[in-house]
């Protein structure tokens, strides 16, 4: 039986230092912010989605905040700024016997350890993220107005 998305993106996340909370969601924790990995179903077929964010412990000491209640969020998905390769294609569980297990399992766990270099990485504290989010590369990244206010961003 194949491995599930689930189980896949569960072990990578661990390996990464990530603890588990409910449903599908993982955090690892630092003296600032939270950063947050999701996995959401798609409401009409098997379509999953990896979802990304970083929660600002400024705004709330929410221990556990969901993907999509974070301050800073990026849908890791073909077109978000990082090369993730076929990632849509391996995290659609209707598409099981199209795909190598083994390539499904290298496509997750690439795009989860370039997230966690390439976004996660440069957003460890407030200094990191004002970096990241002043930094010319493109990621497609969702930034809560209070973000950018409270980092003095340019158009806050």
């Amino acid at each position: 039986m194949p491995e599930t998305v689930k189980r896949i993106v569960s072990r990578v996340v661990a390996g990464l230092g990530y603890r588990a909370g409910q449903a599908s969601n993982w955090y690892k924790d630092f003296a600032q912010l939270i950063h947050v990995v999701g996995l959401q179903k798609s409401r009409w077929g098997g379509d999953r989605y990896l979802e990304t964010g970083v929660w600002l412990k400024a705004f709330g000491p929410d221990e556990r905040p969901k993907y999509y209640e974070c301050h800073v969020r990026l849908r890791l998905a073909t077109g978000c700024g990082l090369d993730l390769g076929e990632i849509d294609s391996a995290l659609r569980e209707d598409d099981f016997g199209r795909m190598d297990q083994e390539e499904r399992r290298r496509l997750i766990g690439g795009a989860l350890k370039l997230a966690e270099a390439d976004f996660f990485g440069r957003a460890r504290n407030l200094i990191d993220l004002r970096s990241l989010l002043t930094d010319s590369r493109s990621l497609e990244l969702a930034v809560d107005k209070r973000v950018r206010e409270l980092l003095r961003l340019p158009g806050a």
